[in-house]
């Protein structure tokens, strides 16, 4: 439940009977207090993941006197005290230790969260999903996870590879960027303004492709398309 819904560990301490409904072959559960003070709900669908949690609540004690779900589990069996935040932010150390991991101690009670969002992230979903999946007002947070995200810069890297497959060689690619007179590019122009002299505007342009000079009135418009360096015939005058 806690990487299903990106859950924090007072989140699922705090979830009580109440916000969970079993709906044919679906969970839906609710997260009312949340940090943010943003109700949000997640869905689960893995049948073994519902049988599971359906298992866990046949045992729950009849005797118990409060809601929340997540009761102690010892010696084979619920007891009516309820699991707190310290045990429930220790339960990511214990799932690592049981499974024989790497370093068990890392595995904190964030780690359900931060796992749920990364795999998100990885998987292609958009800021919007991430954001709403998380439960985050700002979209920083969630811009974070998508930048760090493997699978993006796989994206990226495969983007470049197929770039570079439509040119005969690197060198042809660079040369492209460098040397392309078309003046029709996506890329935002940079613009330099300056006056000079309306008798003397002799303005050297050889080996500036990419680059479109106006001049009018004694003004001068430079349009940059690249980084390619350019000089001027009187670099004090303009």
């Amino acid at each position: 439940m806690g990487y299903s819904g990106a859950c924090r560990r007072e989140e699922l301490t705090n979830m009580a009977l109440g916000d969970i409904q079993y709906k044919n072959d679906i969970v839906v559960v609710s997260v009312p207090k949340t940090k943010t003070n943003v109700m949000r709900q997640f869905v689960i669908t893995e049948k073994l993941w519902i049988d599971i949690i359906k298992k866990y609540s046949s045992i729950r004690p009849v005797n118990t006197c409060h809601q929340r779900f997540f009761v102690t589990y010892r010696s084979g069996r619920c007891i009516t005290t309820p699991i707190g935040i310290n045990t429930m932010g220790k339960t990511p150390r214990k799932i690592a230790e049981f499974l024989q991991l790497a370093n068990p101690a890392q595995y904190t009670g964030h780690c359900f969260r931060r796992s749920s969002v990364s795999h998100l992230a990885n998987s292609g979903s958009d800021l919007v999903t991430i954001k709403r999946h998380g439960g985050w007002k700002s979209s920083a947070v969630a811009e974070g996870y998508i930048e760090t995200s493997v699978q993006r810069k796989v994206e990226v890297a495969g983007t470049l590879a197929q770039a570079s497959k439509s040119s005969s060689s690197l060198h042809g690619i660079l040369a492209q960027g460098c040397t392309s007179t078309h003046v029709e590019s996506a890329v935002p122009s940079a613009i330099v303004e300056g006056n000079i002299n309306s008798a003397e505007h002799n303005i050297v342009t050889h080996n500036l492709p990419g680059i479109k000079v106006n001049t009018h009135d004694g003004a001068v418009t430079v349009k940059v398309y690249n980084n390619c360096t350019f000089n001027y015939a009187d670099k004090d005058e303009i």
